[in-house]
This record gives C-alpha cells, structure tokens and sequence, in this order.
C-alpha cells in the first residue's frame, strides 16, 4: 500500500487494485500521513480495526488512557481486544515521545467510542465473511455447472467451432 502511494496513486487506484474497500485505503493513508506507522502495522497484521487506529491517532495520549481505563472499567473492553489496544498505545506513546511531535489536532475520545469502532468493524468483517461464503457457493455451483458442460461432447464441439477451447489456467485447475 504504501509502495503504491508513493508511486502517485490515489486511495480510490489504491483500493481497486488491491480489492479493498476505499473507506479502509482512506483510513491506512490518513494514518501514515500523520505518521502512525506503528498503527498502520498493527491494522495490516490484522490486530487492530482501522476504525478503533483511527480514533487512537485522533487523540491525544492522555485522552487515550483515559478513554481505555473507563472502557475497562465499565467493562467494554476486556481480554485480547484490550491487550491489542493497549500495546499498541504504549508503542504509539514510546514512538511519539521519541518524535517530539508538537500536537497536531488533537480531540478527546471517550471509552465508547473506541468500542464503538471496534465493534463496527467487527460486525464489517462477518458481512465480508457472509460475503465470501456466498462467494464460495457460488463458485463451487458454477464449478459443478462447467463440469458438467464439459462433458457434453456437443457443447465441447460448439466452443471449438467459435474458437473458446482454451480456458484460464486457474479455471482448469480448479475444474481438473
């Protein structure tokens, strides 16, 4: 992502290429563009919605520890997702006080908004996988559907005679 952004692209050329949606480009670019590498690692692994980064990166880091004891305190955030989120506002801390930024536009998050976003993105991610398995039926019926095709000799004769013998390597590996 960020060799593409370097390369002149834009978030929208950004997230078709890599079949992302652009809403998640936006995020990563207005991550790294505030210089929150270690945010942007973390949301790549997979650790960390990049909604719940954004809102770390838009506060100031005692907005931040505050917003996440009251979290836990009311029991919002526990276990991994507090552990994740944790680290990585020690990490964002440690790396920031190494920088010396001077506060850019800094707001106040509060504990429910940082859950908020973490579970936003958690119900965005079982619509993807929803997606993906709708997808995956689908490509297994259309699979079965060619196989079928194939072994009709009449319809093998009609694809030779428009010249469409030749099928994708990936197609005829998944149908061999």
């Amino acid at each position: 992502m960020k060799l593409l952004r370097t390369r002149g692209y834009n978030s929208e050329v950004i997230a078709t290429k890599l079949g992302v949606d652009r809403v998640f480009i936006y995020g990563l670019v207005h991550l790294i563009e505030r210089g929150e590498e270690s945010l942007v690692e973390h949301v790549e692994a997979g650790r960390l919605p990049i909604s719940v980064a954004i809102e770390i990166a838009r506060g100031d880091d005692h907005a931040v520890s505050l917003a996440l004891s009251e979290a836990y305190q009311s029991g919002q955030l526990r276990g991994a997702k507090l552990t994740t989120v944790r680290k990585l506002v020690a990490a964002r801390t440690k790396q920031q006080s190494s920088k010396h930024d001077g506060g850019d536009n800094k707001r106040q998050i509060s504990p429910r908004t940082l859950v908020r976003a973490y579970e936003q993105t958690v119900q965005e991610q079982q619509a993807i996988a929803t997606k993906a398995t709708k997808a995956q039926d689908r490509i297994l019926l259309l699979c079965s559907v060619f196989r079928q095709l194939l072994q009709d000799q009449n319809f093998v004769e009609i694809l030779r005679a428009e010249h469409l013998s030749e099928m994708p390597e990936k197609l005829s590996q998944r149908l061999g």
